[in-house]
């Protein structure tokens, strides 16, 4: 049997090497264009639940602003709780905001429902309105708290 040069047996290596190489290719191309599909559908999915974990956030905030300004009743807290309503509107017209399900409709339309609430609230308490319709509205905002979580 006659020998093989040395470059020969290199570029037989190189070949089997190639040939290995596009073979396993060749059987991972339909995952990963799975893959591909998945990841677009994740990335969409990740900014709605940054967006949602901002939501709960501001929410969580206005509830304990508010609660120190049903407490206090100053000036300070007023402006505090005025803010953070401020906050959570700017979130829900937050530009270029994609908002492909109708999970992040609704929590932008019941933390609209929710600011508005709390602003009657503070606009019924700084006009002295009766304590019947001050005590209805605090109830209607913690029925939108529970509504929004």
């Amino acid at each position: 049997m006659p020998k093989m040069p040395i470059g020969r047996k290199i570029f037989v290596g190189f070949f089997i090497l190639i040939v290995i190489s596009a073979s396993f290719l060749w059987i991972s191309f339909p995952s990963l264009t799975e893959i591909n599909i998945l990841s677009s559908m994740v990335v969409p999915l990740i900014r709605e639940m940054n967006m949602l974990e901002k939501y709960a956030a501001k929410v969580r905030r206005l509830e304990s602003k508010i609660e120190v300004f049903l407490l206090i009743g100053s000036e300070e807290a007023r402006e505090e709780v005025t803010g953070t309503i401020k906050q959570l509107n700017r979130l829900s017209s937050a530009p270029g905001k994609v908002r492909s399900t109708g999970q992040l409709k609704e929590i932008s339309s019941v933390a609209g429902e929710l600011g508005r609430g709390v602003k009657a609230l503070i606009e019924y308490m700084d006009s002295r309105t009766s304590t019947y319709k001050i005590n209805l509205q605090i109830i209607t905002v913690n029925e939108l708290f529970d509504k929004f979580e």
